[in-house]
């Protein structure tokens, strides 16, 4: 069957067999042989991949992303091969597939294929505004995988670029969210998402990293796959440093925690290597606390900070900027992130600016360095109060990783101010 304007007219008058319809002809091509010869050939490729990351001292787990574009086919599809023992290493690399496939006038949608083996099959499609978001938070997140700021997606226009853009995220997305679970309850959506939501169904998916709220389609189907589309991304923690950024609820979490703890217990289970052990007795957790607290060296990021203000104060003076003394600003994520990689490129000599544009840059990041101090001490006090010590295990792991990752951003931004000082100092 032909991926046609026939079939599109059908997603918003019939949008169970929309998707019952797509969703066959992308399983008919991951079944087809020439498909499958080109997963057995990217097999060996992983095989000799993992090889070299062998030799070269690395340690498992294993992941590398392959794109392939097979003639004939309408999908395009990316294969993230993975490996957890030495199994998987050496003989049999363990594939996520994701076709991905441009919507008239929109962007590329994503598809997700479960292969259970039994010939039942489960969609996970991962719309472009989902992708958005999780790319809105994906540089709080650590990886390997070298990472654009933004996924940007230029509407009817499908351009090469912006499918790289897409790869890379779905690679780190599947990288940290191998395993998900799903769930049925209203309370786990925001009062927003309820007010959204016309379907009633309440579906939602936790992940390693956050939850999606889903629709469902086709799931008693014998004629299609069980469809979930997957449309909003939330993440357990959120930036606040952020002006546009939001995360799950205190009332959602709690909503959800039995599930997370059944979540994290089985990708403990069945990735051993990438996910450690979960069960923290109060002890564990208070030292783990106070080592993420005693991390920051605040002395010299008030001297990187008073050396960042300095300048600032002669940019302004020469009419660059204007300082707000009263209130440090919150800026959206797409400046902070331009602004990041801006200060970068002109630290490492890939780029020059004016002064306008490092004056500007420069509080945009002195700014967002305020804000995760601020945001960390908040953490540091509310996540040390004894009655934390009574919630469940997995919430205590979801605060202390959500104050490493305050730590880390503090670092980096302290890092990248004193570079840039220390470059103008020297250039300017």
């Amino acid at each position: 069957m032909n991926i046609n304007k026939e079939l599109f007219s059908l997603r918003e008058t019939i949008p169970n067999k929309f998707w019952g319809k797509i969703s066959n002809v992308l399983l008919e091509e991951y079944k087809s042989v020439k498909f499958q010869k080109e997963l057995e050939q990217l097999g060996y490729c992983a095989i000799n991949d993992f090889r070299k990351k062998k030799n070269n001292g690395e340690n498992m787990p294993y992941h590398i992303g392959y794109l392939l574009d097979i003639e004939g086919l309408q999908f395009r599809y990316f294969v993230q091969m993975i490996a957890q023992d030495d199994f998987q290493r050496n003989i049999c690399p363990r594939p996520i597939i994701m076709g991905v496939l441009p919507f008239p006038n929109e962007s590329f949608y994503s598809f997700h294929i479960h292969d259970d083996g039994l010939g039942k099959n489960k969609i996970d499609v991962f719309v472009p505004h989902m992708i958005d978001q999780y790319a809105r938070r994906a540089y709080w997140l650590e990886t390997d995988i070298v990472l654009p700021n933004a996924w940007h997606t230029d509407k009817g226009k499908f351009k090469e670029k912006e499918l790289d853009n897409l790869f890379k995220f779905v690679g780190k997305f599947f990288a940290r969210n191998k395993i998900n679970h799903l769930g049925q309850d209203k309370v786990a959506y925001s009062i927003e998402e309820q007010e959204k939501n016309k379907s009633k169904d309440w579906t939602y998916c936790l992940w390693m990293d956050g939850m999606t709220y889903c629709d469902s389609f086709n799931a008693s189907s014998n004629e299609y796959p069980h469809v979930l589309l997957h449309k909003t991304f939330v993440p357990y923690w959120k930036g606040d440093s952020v002006k546009d950024d939001t995360c799950i609820g205190e009332d959602q979490l709690r909503a959800i925690t039995s599930k997370l703890n059944k979540l994290f217990n089985l990708a403990k289970e069945e990735f051993p290597k990438q996910y450690e052990c979960y069960n923290l007795e109060d002890s564990e957790y208070i030292i783990m606390h106070h080592k993420i607290g005693n991390s920051i060296k605040c002395d010299y990021i008030t001297h990187v900070q008073d050396t960042a203000m300095n300048l600032l104060q002669n940019f302004e003076t020469n009419g660059y900027i204007h300082i707000d003394r009263n209130c440090v600003p919150k800026y959206p994520y797409k400046e902070i992130n331009m602004a990041k990689e801006s200060l970068e490129n002109l630290c490492t000599n890939q780029s020059s600016l004016d002064d306008c544009e490092i004056a500007k840059y420069l509080l945009c990041v002195s700014a967002c360095l305020w804000w995760h101090l601020r945001v960390f001490e908040v953490w540091y006090k509310e996540s040390g109060m004894i009655k934390n010590l009574k919630d469940d295990s997995i919430l205590k792991v979801i605060r202390l990783m959500r104050g490493k990752t305050i730590v880390d951003k503090i670092n980096l931004e302290k890092d990248l101010l004193a570079q840039t000082c220390e470059y103008l100092k020297n250039n300017k």
